[in-house]
Formats: C-alpha cells, structure tokens, sequence
C-alpha cells in the first residue's frame, strides 16, 4: 500500500489524524479435529460455507465454532502506544438481527508498533445462514457478513 494510501485511512474512517484505527475484521473457522484455526475467510475473500459441521464446502476438516478478532493499531509515524478506556464491542448476529454472541472490552492497551487483538469465540455457527460479525470502537465501525448455510 503506497504511503499515501495509508495516510488517508483514518480520515477515511473519520479518526483524527495521529489517532488508534481500528482495522479489519479476521474471521477463522475452529477445526474441531485437530483444534487449530483455519485462514482469515472474511471477505473480500470467497468461500464457501456449505456444512461445515461435517468438513463440507472450503472448511478443511469439520469446524461449528468461529474465532472473531479486529485489531486496534497506532497510525504509521506515531511513536508512543496509548490506553484507552473506549469501550471495544463485538458482536454477531443473523441477518434476522438475533445476537449469537458478543463481548465489551472496557480498556484496551494498544502498543505503539504492532497492534492489538480483541477476539471473540461464537459456538454453533455451522448452520446460522448469513452472520454479520460487527467492530464497533468510539466512532468507528467495521463490520463481515459471511453464509454459514446447511442442506442436503
């Protein structure tokens, strides 16, 4: 990404200029028979969600379970980390608007250099349909809608 291009993503996400951004959302399928996480499949990539309870579709082995995680970093430049106590919310729910899970952090300690990870675990979403996992941090906002579908 040209220098330029990073400069302009907070001010596209309206933070401040010098302030914490919050990035994308990283959605990783649980694999239930070797307990490790799949690759991010939050779009812009495409896969398909098809029975993932039983290792169907992309998932490489069987995963019903969901790892949710948004990262909060200092811009390019700045050479202090910061605390904050702007609460950090995640939260899934269906397209219908049914909450399947959803986790507040009250302070958030983000490091000047890399950044910082907040994850949420959602169960049993083999079946939900679409989902939409949702980043919400002051006045930012990021959001994912993946299909978990099921059939014969």
């Amino acid at each position: 990404m040209k220098r330029s291009t990073i400069a302009l993503v907070p001010f596209l996400l309206g933070v401040a200029p010098g302030e914490p951004v919050l990035g994308p959302i990283r959605l990783q399928l649980y694999y239930k028979t070797t307990g490790t996480l799949s690759a991010d499949i939050a779009p812009p990539r495409h896969v398909s969600l098809w029975n993932t309870g039983a290792g169907e579709g992309d998932a490489k082995q069987p995963a019903e379970d969901l790892l949710v995680s948004v990262p909060i970093q200092m811009p390019p430049g700045r050479d202090i980390g910061e605390n904050s106590d702007v609460p950090l919310t995640i939260s899934v729910r269906t397209r219908s608007g049914k909450l399947l899970a959803s986790r507040t952090f009250t302070f958030v300690a983000i490091p000047y250099g890399d950044p910082v990870w907040s994850p949420l675990w959602v169960s049993g979403v083999q079946c939900a349909g679409p989902i939409v996992a949702t980043a919400t941090w002051g006045k930012q906002r990021r959001s994912a809608t993946i299909s978990f579908d099921c059939g014969e």
